[in-house]
């Protein structure tokens, strides 16, 4: 795509057009496709804030004519939480390479597999593949577990900005969504009964009738994130299934154990989620739970 020029005139180019990011290296997605398809070249990275939020800014200039230019990312969602130091492969890791648990994830891969080996289910051969379609391109999926193939399908990214630019989830964020469909394996538990039936072509469930009844929430940060995409992604009666209050418990505690959100974010993400009183409850009892920092075999070992 070489037609840079219209692009770059509805661009990231001030801070109200700031791109919300939720990890380091997709600034680096965005400056080389710039530098890429622009003729233009790194120059400087200024952290800036602005009516309470933080904005990565950075300095690019064309090398045709030397005019510089500025692009703005919103950074708060991630700033001061986990995954801004991680290696760019672990963010945008390559599509269709499936990927053994302890390959993937190193010693936590380890222990998850022990874990498995308490409750009778060996995990050595569960696979984990990435995919280069979006969550918003498939029913807001970030990871489902295929019984059949025994490997959990994972989208890394959560949007497309323009065509070939891809706004990434980070790794925490889907690792943590990862956990949530280990825990069901661990489980042996049939996630067609509770989990929403992807569907292709930006399909967005329809929230009461396809899945959780709930109010989406549009600020970007991991709490809402955890909301939106669970829930999204789960038959309306879905938490009424103590296998799904579990999975969204190993959920909370990576997340937790990351610094992805604290506890009054997680239960302030619930209550502004509109849920039904009663299932809001029913979570914010667990967050706390998960918060206080409940052993993760103890929750997985449990039936």
């Amino acid at each position: 795509m070489n037609n840079t020029k219209k692009d770059l005139e509805i661009l990231n180019t001030s801070f109200d057009k700031a791109v919300p990011i939720m990890c380091m290296f997709n600034e680096k997605l965005f400056i080389n496709y710039l530098t890429e398809n622009d003729d233009s070249q790194f120059v400087l990275q200024t952290l800036k804030e602005e009516n309470g939020k933080d904005y990565d800014v950075i300095t690019l200039k064309r090398n045709s004519n030397g005019e510089e230019y500025e692009i703005y990312f919103d950074v708060t969602p991630f700033k001061g939480r986990g995954g801004t130091i991680l290696l760019p492969d672990i963010n945008l890791p390559p599509a269709d390479k499936p990927y053994l648990i302890q390959e993937l994830l190193g010693d936590e891969g380890s222990s998850l597999i022990e874990a498995g080996k308490s409750v009778g289910v060996d995990l050595s051969q569960t696979t984990i593949t990435f995919k280069l379609y979006s969550s918003e391109m498939l029913s807001r999926y970030v990871a489902m577990y295929y019984w059949q193939e025994n490997n959990i399908n994972v989208t890394p990214l959560r949007s497309y900005y323009q065509k070939n630019i891809p706004i990434l989830h980070g790794y925490y964020f889907y690792r943590m969504m990862i956990d949530h469909q280990i825990q069901h394996i661990l489980d042996k538990h049939n996630i067609a009964e509770t989990e929403v039936e992807p569907k292709p072509d930006y399909y967005c469930p329809k929230p009461g009738k396809d899945c959780v009844k709930f109010s989406p929430l549009p600020e970007f940060n991991f709490a809402n994130d955890l909301i939106n995409y669970t829930f999204y992604t789960h038959r309306p009666k879905a938490f009424m299934d103590h296998n799904e209050v579990r999975a969204f418990m190993a959920s909370l505690q990576y997340g937790f154990s990351k610094k992805l959100f604290s506890q009054k974010e997680v239960e302030m993400a619930l209550k502004n989620a509109k849920l039904d009183k009663n299932l809001q409850q029913l979570l914010i009892d667990k967050v706390g739970i998960a918060f206080a920092g409940t052993d993760d075999l103890d929750i997985r070992s449990k039936h």
